[in-house]
């Protein structure tokens, strides 16, 4: 559980920890479009799941392996401008970046530009404070 502010009485309130991560991500948002303009979808590779992950990016998926990877070092194929063309049915990736949670532990993209703006520090902070483990990659 993370705690945010001090409602009316004083007691500090307790939220699951997925909404806190959630909202953390959300957070990010307007950054993302503006400032960010999408770079983590100009980097590196991205691994897709499922099957329709796949299908949808139009990645051959590979049955031995139970996963597909998406080569986003050119810009990922559904971007258009900074915006993502499928954002609604994006990736489950897409969507936990650049906050992967693996149990109680944390795992933050330490690359992306709004985490180094200082924009999750909040955030960061809180988790460290309920005692869960926050790895910075």
């Amino acid at each position: 559980m993370l705690h945010h502010g001090a409602p009316r009485g004083g007691r500090k309130r307790r939220v699951n920890s997925d909404t806190g991560v959630e909202a953390a991500r959300q957070s990010l948002s307007s950054f993302c479009m503006t400032a960010c303009r999408a770079s983590c979808c100009r980097k590196g590779f991205v691994v897709l799941r499922t099957m329709d992950e796949a299908a949808l990016l139009g990645v051959p998926w590979d049955q031995s392996k139970q996963y597909a990877v998406l080569d986003v070092r050119k810009g990922c194929v559904k971007l258009e401008g900074d915006a993502c063309s499928i954002y609604a049915q994006r990736p489950a990736i897409c969507r936990e970046f650049p906050l992967f949670e693996r149990g109680r532990t944390l795992v933050i993209a330490g690359w992306c530009p709004g985490y180094r703006a200082g924009l999750l520090d909040r955030f960061v902070q809180d988790t460290k404070r309920d005692g869960r483990t926050v790895i910075v990659q």
